[in-house]
C-alpha cells in the first residue's frame, strides 16, 4: 500500500493541517508562545510523515514533508530543528533521489537555506544586543524584562528566552508571568534537564505533583540516566500536594540508586541525600536520617560554588531542626521550603544559559 493512503499518514496530514490552523488564528490573536507549540507540533508530525515516506521508499514525498516540516520549524524559531530535518532532505539530494524536473523541490531546498541563514542571524544580532545592553550583569531589572519580553512576538519558539523571561520575572516577584514561561521554555526544549527540572518542581509547589510525576517519567522515558530528573520525580511521588497519594517507598528506592551512583554529580547526590533524610524523618525514622546526614557532610564540601554556603546550611537543617510536632515525624509528609531549596542546589542560576549565549 502506498503510504499516502495509508490510515495513519492521512490521520498525521490532518492533525498536522489543523495545528497549522490554530497557529495561525493564535498568532492573529497575539498568542505567540502558544502559536509557535502548534506550529513545533505540525513540524514534528510533518517529520514522522517523512520518515513514513522514506521507509516505504517514496522519496520525493519523504523530501516534501521534511521541506514542510523545516518551514514549520523556521515559524517556530527552532533553528536545531530546523537544521536537522533540512539535512535529511540535503542528503536526499545528494544522493540523486529528488528528480531534476521536480523544480518546485529544488526551489523549496534553496529558500529553507536561505530560512535557515536568516534566522541563525537574526538570534545572533539578538544576542549581540542583548550582551550590548545587559553584559554579563546577573541582577534582573524591569528594563531587561522589558526587553526579553518585546523578542516574543520575534522569536516565540525559542526555549532560553522563555527562561530568561521567567528568570527575570521570577526575581522581580511576577509570579504568574514567571510560570508561564518557566512552562513555555520546558516545552519547547523537553530534552533540557534544567527547564523540565524547574518546571517540574513549579508543578509540585502548585500542588500538582501527579503532573510533575508525569512530566518525570516522559524525560526519563528519553534520557534515563538523568539524576537531575530523577530527584524531582522522588520528590513528586513522595508529595501528598493536590491530594495526590504518596509512596515514599518508591521515592526512597529512585533516591538510593542516585546515592550509589558515582557518576551522578555532587549536587545531584546532596540532594538525593537530603530529601532522604527528610522523608526518612517524616517516616519517625530518625536513626537512618542520621546515617544520611554522615554522608550529607561528607558531600557537602565538593559544592564550591559562590554563596553555597548558604544554600549548603539550609539543606542541613532538613536533618537537625526539630519537627513540628516534636516526634521526627511529618504527618502531611510535606516540606515546602525544601521544594526551593533543592532546586537551587540540583539547578543553579546559569545566566549563560540563557539568552546571553
Amino acid at each position: 500500500m502506498n503510504a499516502a493512503t495509508n490510515a495513519e499518514y492521512r490521520k498525521l496530514a490532518l492533525d498536522s493541517s489543523n495545528d497549522m490552523i490554530d497557529h495561525d488564528a493564535d498568532r492573529g490573536l497575539g498568542r505567540y508562545p502558544k502559536a509557535a507549540w502548534h506550529m513545533l507540533q505540525a513540524g514534528i508530525t510533518r517529520v514522522r510523515m517523512g520518515q513514513m515516506m522514506f521507509d516505504a521508499q517514496e522519496f520525493v514525498w519523504a523530501a516534501e514533508d521534511w521541506l514542510s516540516a523545516s518551514a514549520c520549524f523556521y515559524l517556530a524559531t527552532d533553528l536545531d530543528r530546523m537544521r536537522a530535518t533540512f539535512d535529511r532532505v540535503r542528503k536526499l539530494d545528494q544522493e540523486g533521489k529528488i528528480p531534476p524536473e521536480r523544480r518546485d523541490i529544488h526551489a523549496a531546498i534553496k529558500e529553507r537555506e536561505e530560512q535557515i541563514k536568516t534566522l541563525y542571524q537574526r538570534l545572533t544580532d539578538f544576542h549581540a544586543e542583548y550582551a550590548h545592553l545587559f553584559g554579563q550583569a546577573q541582577a534582573a531589572s524591569h528594563e531587561r524584562l522589558k526587553f526579553v519580553r518585546k523578542h516574543v512576538r520575534e522569536f516565540p519558539g525559542f526555549a532560553p528566552l522563555h527562561f530568561t523571561i521567567y528568570q527575570q520575572a521570577r526575581d522581580l516577584g511576577e509570579a504568574p508571568l514567571a510560570a508561564e514561561h518557566l512552562r513555555w521554555a520546558a516545552e519547547f526544549a523537553p530534552d533540557d534537564p534544567e527547564y523540565v527540572g524547574r518546571y517540574g518542581y513549579q508543578l509540585i509547589a502548585g500542588g500538582r505533583s501527579e503532573q510533575a510525576a508525569n512530566l518525570a517519567h516522559d524525560f526519563l522515558a528519553k534520557h534515563p540516566l538523568e539524576t537531575s530528573i530523577r530527584v524531582m520525580l522522588a520528590q513528586a511521588l513522595a508529595s501528598e500536594s493536590g491530594g495526590h497519594t504518596p509512596d515514599r517507598n518508591a521515592s526512597i528506592e529512585i533516591l538510593r540508586g542516585i546515592l550509589t551512583d558515582e557518576s551522578a554529580s555532587a549536587n545531584v547526590r546532596l540532594a538525593a541525600v537530603t530529601l532522604s533524610g527528610a522523608l526518612r524523618r517524616d517516616m519517625g525514622e530518625e536513626a537512618e536520617a542520621q546515617k544520611l546526614l554522615v554522608l550529607f557532610d561528607q558531600l557537602a564540601p565538593a559544592i564550591i560554588e559562590p554563596a553555597n554556603d548558604t544554600r549548603i546550611a539550609a539543606l542541613r537543617e532538613v536533618f537537625t531542626k526539630p519537627m513540628a510536632n516534636g516526634t521526627g515525624s511529618n504527618p502531611k509528609g510535606e516540606h515546602p521550603p525544601l521544594v526551593e531549596r533543592l532546586q537551587r542546589v540540583l539547578f543553579p542560576f546559569n545566566e549563560i544559559k540563557s539568552v546571553a549565549a
